[in-house]
């Protein structure tokens, strides 16, 4: 009977007999998650970790979303349109309170730079595949008495338009103004009520804070724009344009739909184009006291929802958390 023998140096690969074992390296068939313990775990986690991220961000295991919907990307997009469209403004070389002074200035400072805004935001949400932009998929509480608010101020809205100035302007100068108009309102609502009310309703926010988010950003953006614009501006202009804000949200979150919110934004636009090419001048007198009551009004409506969202707690769909 032969008895086999077996030296050290005939040890199997991985054995622990013969000293101490070799340090590990960073192999390129090595997991990307190792063990603890291995001189690759920080390197790798770290890789891990920028691999998931950039994972989540472009939605790759996301069936719905090229780019998920986040606050930090809704934000990005609405500031490069906002940039764009003061780029093209004040590269008109026109100045501010001539913007609608002659037909050429309609053109140059209203039409065009809204119209681009408005392809830029547009080719963002289509490729960004992002939903609940145009219509919600949900229906968030609304009580009769801010339903009846927003029939009222809407009234007055196409009251206005109905009451402007429409023998001031000529008739292509009519055309143009009603196209800035609709341009713009598309424009302005696809960037606040559409792509940056989507990214504040990410997170399982309340949506207290979409609303006031999106009121804030339409009061920061129509202001300065009364200020240096309009030839007669006064108090009751500024809370009229902070209301305007609330009302166009309270529309899309009662219709569930963008299309609403921009019909009445054109319907604002065109009546305040239209008495500006005329003599332009702030609301005094009976047409004040009628602004201050419809901004009480809203001013409610908007109080009255978000207390209801408060108590109830009324969060986004969690489908778009």
């Amino acid at each position: 009977m032969s008895v086999s023998t077996r030296g050290t140096s005939g040890k199997r690969p991985g054995s622990r007999i013969g000293g101490p074992s070799e340090p590990a390296t960073c192999t390129a068939d090595q997991p990307l998650r190792p063990r603890r313990g291995t001189p690759c775990e920080d390197r790798a986690h770290v890789l891990a970790d920028a691999k998931a991220a950039v994972t989540y961000l472009l939605g790759r295991d996301d069936p719905v979303h090229r780019l998920r919907p986040s606050l930090a990307s809704g934000l990005a997009a609405v500031l490069v349109a906002a940039g764009l469209v003061l780029t093209l403004q004040l590269g008109s070389g026109i100045p501010l309170r001539a913007w609608s002074s002659s037909e050429r200035a309609i053109v140059l400072t209203e039409i065009l730079p809204a119209a681009v805004a408005a392809v830029v935001l547009l080719a963002f949400v289509g490729w960004a595949r992002w939903d609940a932009v145009r219509r919600d998929p949900f229906r968030l509480p609304t009580s009769p008495f801010v339903l009846a608010v927003v029939a009222l101020a809407s009234l007055a809205v196409l009251a206005r338009l109905a009451l402007a100035d429409w023998g001031a302007p000529t008739a292509r100068v009519l055309a143009l103004l009603a196209l800035s108009a609709a341009v713009t309102g598309v424009a302005e609502e696809l960037a606040l009520r559409g792509v940056l009310l989507r990214s504040l309703r990410v997170g399982r926010r309340p949506e207290i804070v979409a609303a006031l988010g999106t009121t804030a950003a339409s009061a920061v953006l129509q202001v300065p724009v009364l200020a240096f614009t309009a030839r007669g501006f006064g108090p009751v202009d500024v809370a009229v344009a902070v209301a305007l804000g609330a009302l166009l949200y309270l529309v899309r979150r009662a219709t569930r739909t963008l299309v609403a919110a921009v019909a009445l934004h054109l319907a604002w636009d065109l009546g305040t184009l239209v008495d500006r090419a005329g003599d332009g001048a702030a609301l005094t007198g009976p047409a004040a006291v009628v602004a201050v009551v419809v901004v009480a009004l809203v001013t409610w409506a908007f109080v009255a929802t978000a207390r209801g969202d408060r108590t109830r707690r009324a969060l986004v769909d969690p489908r778009l958390a």
